[in-house]
């Protein structure tokens, strides 16, 4: 006994499978300079050791002043600056107060620029 789709339920599995592929095949958008979060904390951690590097802020954020720890991936090509100077990721301590720049990816978050207070 052969069975096959008609009409009405034809027509939905046919639009279903078609939005789903097409969905599946967008590229997911590049990242821009508005989707550029920033935040500003306390470093808790900063761990050169492991590739790719990181660094750990406690912030406190949000109309009632809630506590977050954010953690972003720190690749070589980031601006790190201490005044006007630049500096290396292993010369910010824990406890220095830092200016974050960062974008959510896929990945996690990734930093843009990090400037010590």
């Amino acid at each position: 006994m052969r069975t096959t789709m008609q009409g009405p339920t034809a027509m939905f599995w046919l639009i279903s499978l078609v939005v789903l592929f097409t969905i599946g095949l967008r590229a997911p958008a590049a990242a821009t300079e508005k989707d550029n979060l920033a935040v500003r904390g306390k470093v808790i951690a900063v761990n050169v050791k492991d590739s790719p590097n990181v660094i750990l802020l406690r912030a406190m954020t949000g109309s009632r002043n809630q506590e977050v720890i954010v953690g972003a991936t720190v690749h070589p090509e980031v601006e790190i600056t201490r005044g006007v100077r630049r500096v290396r990721l292993h010369s910010i301590r824990v406890g220095e107060v830092v200016d974050l720049i960062y974008t959510k990816t896929l990945e996690g978050l990734v930093a843009q620029s990090i400037h010590v207070q």
